[in-house]
Formats: C-alpha cells, structure tokens, sequence
C-alpha cells in the first residue's frame, strides 16, 4: 500500500470518530436523563396519590414515609442500578412537587 493510501484511511477513520464519539455520548446522556425523569415522575406521582388520600399532609414526604405506607417499593437508580437514598423526598410548593435525590 502506498502511503498516501495509508494516510486517507487514516484521515477517514478520525473524521468517523471525530463525528460518531460526541453523537454517542449526547445520545447516551440523553437516554439517562429519561431515565431519571421517569424514575422521579413515578416517585411524585405516588407523593400526589398519597396527598390525594390525604395520608401525607406535611410539605416533605420522604422516601422513606413512601416506602413505609405502602406506595412504593424499593427505588434503584436507574442508571447506577443501586438503590435510591431513602432520605431522599419530595416537597410540594404550591401544588407543585420537586423530587430531591440525596
């Protein structure tokens, strides 16, 4: 092979990784936030349904509190696949609700 040869196959595969390296990982961080936006919907989602019920009355509902009354199970991170502090908690402002990871 010639060395001209050589040096565009080079060229070419550091372009093809200079493009396909920070697209894989935009997509992989993309996919991860879903993943915790999911998690952190289910766990409000549970937090409203126990207002709703009117078995949390306090502005913060641990995980704990959550765990405890039957509303959840056992959460585990989606990504780093342990599981979710139980000191974590969601507050409710307004009728609105923040989910708080510690």
């Amino acid at each position: 092979m010639s060395s001209n040869k050589i040096i565009i196959y080079i060229s070419l595969i550091a372009i093809i990784l200079i493009i396909a390296v920070p697209t894989i990982l935009k997509v992989i961080d993309y996919h991860n936030e879903k993943l915790y936006d999911t998690m952190e919907s289910k766990i409000i989602e549970k937090t409203k349904i126990c207002f709703l019920e009117e078995k949390c009355s306090e502005d913060k509902v641990s995980l704990k509190k959550l765990y405890s009354l039957g509303y959840l199970e056992k959460i585990e991170d989606p990504v780093k696949h342990i599981y979710v502090n139980e000191n974590s908690y969601v507050i409710k402002k307004n009728e609105k609700y923040i989910f708080v990871l510690k």
